[in-house]
């Protein structure tokens, strides 16, 4: 799905290649084997470009959101390893003043995200 995406981004099979750092034969079995698994043509080639099929842009569609899905889960789970959980207790001496902590407890709700 990524090397299908990002060949259509890149507008060529070529340009794709370079970018990955892989042959663009690797590039185009990958693209090839996808097409073949999904029993459809994805793209319409020719020797010095290819275009989306009418399959190849709703599957393009579902893949962009599937990406997406992917990136706001794991963007969700990075929160969640990073929030502090449990109660906050906090001491200190009058003498210290309010200020010291109501500094501390502002950067803690930033950190729950409340």
């Amino acid at each position: 799905m990524k090397a299908f995406v990002a060949t259509v981004d890149q507008g060529s099979f070529t340009k794709e290649a370079d970018f990955l750092n892989l042959s663009k034969p690797v590039l185009t079995r990958l693209v090839a084997g996808l097409e073949k698994n999904l029993g459809e043509k994805l793209l319409r080639r020719s020797k010095r470009s290819h275009n989306l099929t009418e399959v190849g842009a709703s599957y393009l569609t579902t893949c962009r959101t599937v990406f997406s899905l992917l990136d706001e889960a794991e963007s969700e789970l990075a929160q969640k390893t990073v929030c502090p959980k449990g109660r906050l207790e906090a001491r200190g001496s009058e003498a210290r003043g309010s200020d010291s902590f109501a500094s501390v407890y502002v950067c803690y709700l930033s950190l729950i995200h409340i």
